[in-house]
C-alpha cells in the first residue's frame, strides 16, 4: 500500500479477479489496485527476464517511480514511461543483489541486504558512496523502521539505532531477531523463534510478551 492509498502485489500463482479475467504469472509481472476506483492494473517486465514475480520481496513507491526488491537487484519502474531498469552488485555496487527491506528517510531509499546497508538517492536513482552504516558490511539487514530521526535495524548482529541527525550508531539489543514490528508510536514487537517481545523506544526497555 503506497501513500496514494494504491496496492501493489507481486504475483506468484493465477490470479483470479472476476470470473472472466484470470492472470497468470508467466503474463504479468506485478499487480496495482487503484483502491478507490476499484481499478486493477497489471504490468509487464520482460527486459530482465531471469527475474520472475515470485522473486520480489517488498515494493516502495515514491512519486513516478516504483522500487522493487528481488532477489536479484533493485528494479525501478518509471509508472509513466512503463520502463525498467535494473540495479545490481555489479554494475552498480549494491552491497548484494538480495534485497530485503526499502524504507525512505530524507530524499534517500535505506535498502536492506544480505550484505549491509545501501543509500539511493531518489532523485537520480543512484548509490550513494557512504561510511554510515560500513559497521554492518556483510551483516544481513532483515528490517529497518524509522521514527522521528532515529533509524531501527534489525540485523543478525542484534538491533541498533542510528540517529541520522547526529550521525550516530548505538546498539540496543545484542540478540538475533528475526522480525520487527512498529506496534504504535513508542514501541516495537520483536519476535525471535516461539518468543515475542515489545520493545519501548523511549525507555529503551525489552518485556517479553510470549
Amino acid at each position: 500500500l503506497d501513500e496514494r492509498n494504491e496496492w501493489w502485489f507481486a504475483t506468484n500463482d493465477i490470479i483470479t479477479l472476476y470470473d472472466d479475467i484470470i492472470l497468470r504469472n508467466d503474463q504479468i509481472f506485478i499487480l496495482r489496485w487503484i483502491e478507490n476506483e476499484n481499478k486493477w492494473i497489471s504490468y509487464n517486465q520482460k527486459k530482465y527476464m531471469n527475474i520472475r514475480s515470485s522473486d520480489i520481496t517488498c515494493f516502495y513507491r515514491n512519486e513516478k517511480n516504483l522500487y522493487v526488491g528481488t532477489y536479484y537487484g533493485l528494479l525501478i519502474f518509471n509508472i509513466n514511461r512503463k520502463k525498467w531498469i535494473l540495479l545490481d552488485e555489479t554494475s552498480d555496487n549494491l552491497k548484494s543483489d538480495y534485497i530485503l527491506d526499502l524504507e525512505f528517510y530524507d530524499k534517500h531509499l535505506y535498502i536492506s541486504t544480505k550484505s549491509g546497508i545501501d543509500l539511493l538517492s531518489v532523485s537520480d536513482n543512484v548509490i550513494i558512496k557512504s561510511n554510515e552504516f560500513s559497521q554492518l558490511d556483510n551483516f544481513i539487514i532483515k528490517d529497518i523502521n524509522i521514527h522521528k530521526d532515529n533509524i531501527f535495524i534489525l540485523s543478525e548482529a542484534g538491533l541498533l539505532k542510528f540517529n541520522a541527525s547526529e550521525k550516530k550508531m548505538f546498539s540496543l539489543i545484542n540478540d538475533d531477531f528475526k522480525s520487527m514490528i512498529i506496534e504504535d508510536k513508542n514501541n516495537f514487537l520483536l519476535s525471535k523463534k516461539n518468543k515475542i517481545f515489545r520493545y519501548d523506544i523511549e525507555k529503551n526497555k525489552k518485556n517479553t510478551l510470549l
